[in-house]
């Protein structure tokens, strides 16, 4: 993995989640993150997958448009979304389909 020294990014080795929506769930853990346009960056020699929480993808959106950073590390799973708005198509299909199954 290489790094430029100014910025602390990753440079090459890793997929390029820049103009995508990147949900992760995380080792032990029941809820998922959203990170929308994420880059690569090293901190304290860890890499993590950064950018920002979507509007509209939080319960009550007080996070939305904040800043995420996710320790690649700690990703068990995750999936890559074309966009934003494909991301919240797909929130609402699980949306109706969870409220069709509960009784």
């Amino acid at each position: 993995m290489m790094r430029s020294p100014a910025t602390n990014t990753v440079k090459k080795g890793l997929p390029d989640f820049s103009k995508k929506l990147v949900q992760a769930s995380l080792s032990g853990k029941t809820n998922t993150y959203a990170i929308e346009r994420p880059k690569w960056l090293m901190r304290g020699n860890r890499l993590f997958l950064v950018g920002r929480v979507p509007h509209r993808s939080s319960g009550g959106d007080w996070l939305g448009g904040a800043v995420i950073a996710v320790a690649w590390d700690q990703v068990a799973a995750y999936y890559v979304f074309d966009s934003v708005e494909n991301y919240r198509k797909r929130l609402k299909m699980f949306a109706t389909a969870k409220a069709k199954s509960e009784p």
